[in-house]
């Protein structure tokens, strides 16, 4: 018999969501890279902003290869392992608390969108260092040579920005990374329960029951659709 809704626990939350994060990341890094690299376009070079995307990716790929294309996959995977494993334990966590307490508390938006902007803060706040160093490292090689920092790996950025610019500099831009964190698990969070109980009342159109694989993947696809509108706030740090 599975779980009732609201008492999966937290560390199964935590777990799932930090390896299934990692792998994502994994996947489309040189994506990612790309977007920081386009979002910074201009600011070395105005008219490179231009050329085509393919010849921007192009020109990526010929002066760097594939291993330029993966810069800062270390400092990705650490960010996604302390990032989308706190926050989704932070918000399976809260919810089994409140849900333990009151079954119809967790229904009502409002408490919804509070337990995921509070996990997303949690997250963020981990993992800014890390998140740090990542788009420092995807940025870099935009830069003429003397002004790359040249991590090799996260661990070595972490340990030179603290000892350059102090502990106080591995949470550089810490501010904005958190409340991007937020809007970004209210949107995802919110949405993919709300998109579920939306899929799951409406039998004769959505054929699944709301534990199939089916209702997950689809409610998944839906809200993770909202992250990329707030990439912005993490730009520039």
């Amino acid at each position: 018999m599975s779980r009732s809704k609201g008492h999966q626990p937290a560390w199964q939350d935590a777990v799932c969501g930090g390896l299934g994060a990692m792998g994502a990341s994994a996947t489309v890094h040189a994506i990612d890279l790309f977007k920081v690299r386009l979002q910074l376009q201009g600011e070395l070079d105005p008219h490179a902003l231009r050329l085509p995307l393919v010849d921007r990716l192009r020109m990526i790929w010929h002066a760097e290869g594939i291993r330029g294309m993966y810069r800062g996959l270390s400092a990705s995977m650490l960010r996604q392992s302390l990032y989308s494993t706190t926050r989704f334990g932070l918000h399976g966590g809260i919810k089994n608390a409140i849900v333990s307490r009151d079954a119809t508390l967790f229904s009502y938006l409002g408490v919804k969108v509070a337990v995921a902007m509070t996990a997303g803060a949690g997250g963020a706040l981990l993992s800014s260092p890390a998140d740090l160093v990542m788009v420092r490292m995807q940025a870099d090689g935009r830069y003429p040579p003397e002004l790359r920092r040249n991590y090799r790996n996260v661990f070595e950025g972490l340990a030179r920005i603290a000892r350059e610019d102090g502990l106080g500099g591995l949470w550089r831009g810490a501010m904005p990374n958190i409340k991007r964190a937020m809007i970004v698990t209210a949107s995802q969070f919110v949405s993919y329960d709300k998109a579920k109980d939306v899929l799951s009342q409406h039998p004769t159109v959505w054929p699944f029951a709301v534990d199939h694989f089916a209702t997950h993947f689809t409610a998944s696809l839906m809200a993770g659709s909202h992250r990329y509108l707030s990439d912005v706030f993490s730009i520039g740090r």
